[in-house]
């Protein structure tokens, strides 16, 4: 049945009128803005989150967002108006991990997570290994494995010496403000229980954990501990997660700005000192015991 010409330019003319309504519409979602209830558009913001362990379960403000699948490390979560919200990752055998981020306008927020193990299973190695020379004897030698990472620990203690006016020579230990363990122009060092960093470039091309609102600075406060720090590195020489050891702990932590980050642990023990030999091997002495850390 043929349509009349009238009822054609009458069709014509509702899907003008439909693209004209539904165009903005369009536009303004793909934009990132959404409807409220009083047909009103908002501006909307996101958060990506980065480091998440596959099978992670996220919360936004207490709401489950999503299960990460196989092999996924990051997620982004989209269409979040602007607001501060609080961030929650969790998942069996693995420290929840929280955090508190401001959503802005049309930008996406991003987060390190960090979720160690609860129970990291530290490889000891033994200062003597027992040998069979024969099927009725048994004897007890030297760990030459043992003996060789020993070394590592009992090295000069490292300094930078630094002339002054006042007096000739200045020395200042390694991990403090003057003399900080450095890697790719980030300096980590401490103060009593104080953990800080320090951007070694210009300013304007500071890491986003040294710059708030647009304005960067060169030195930021990480943490404070409860107890006085011993000594700082990077966490398997990753710049955006530090370790820290204090009277009988080590610890990880992040280092960006998050008012609900909470130190994680590594090992408690005595008297601890740790040491990365590379960006995959930690190792730690407790007094005269060794301990092996692969990730």
């Amino acid at each position: 049945m043929a349509i009349s010409r009238n009822k054609r330019r009458l069709m014509a003319l509702v899907f003008v009128l439909l693209f004209l309504i539904l165009a903005p519409i369009i536009v303004f979602y793909a934009n990132g803005d959404i409807m409220d209830k009083s047909f009103e558009f908002l501006k909307t913001g996101g958060i990506f989150l980065r480091g998440i362990e596959n099978g992670s379960t996220v919360f936004i403000n207490n709401k489950q967002e999503e299960v990460t699948g196989f092999l996924q490390r990051d997620l982004f979560i989209k269409n979040l108006r602007p607001n501060t919200y609080h961030v929650k990752v969790i998942k069996e055998n693995l420290n929840d991990w929280e955090g508190q981020i401001t959503i802005e306008p049309n930008l996406v927020s991003d987060l390190r997570v960090l979720s160690l193990p609860k129970n990291i299973l530290l490889e000891e190695i033994p200062k003597t290994i027992k040998t069979s020379p024969t099927s009725s004897s048994t004897i007890e030698k030297a760990n030459s494995d043992y003996s060789d990472i020993l070394k590592i620990f009992n090295p000069l203690e490292a300094t930078t010496s630094i002339k002054t006016k006042i007096v000739a020579t200045t020395t200042y230990p390694l991990g403090s403000e003057n003399n900080p363990k450095t890697k790719k122009k980030i300096g980590v060092w401490y103060s009593g229980k104080d953990l800080f960093l320090s951007w070694l470039g210009t300013i304007d091309s500071s890491p986003k954990f040294f710059c708030k609102e647009e304005i960067c600075v060169k030195k930021v406060k990480v943490f404070s501990f409860d107890s006085d720090i011993k000594d700082v590195d990077l966490f398997f020489g990753e710049n955006e997660i530090l370790t820290v050891s204090t009277d009988n702990k080590i610890y990880a932590i992040e280092a960006q700005e998050n008012p609900l980050k909470k130190p994680q642990m590594i090992y408690e023990g005595k008297n601890p000192k740790f040491i990365f030999v590379d960006e995959s091997v930690m190792y730690i002495k407790d007094n005269d015991k060794l301990f092996r850390y692969a990730i």
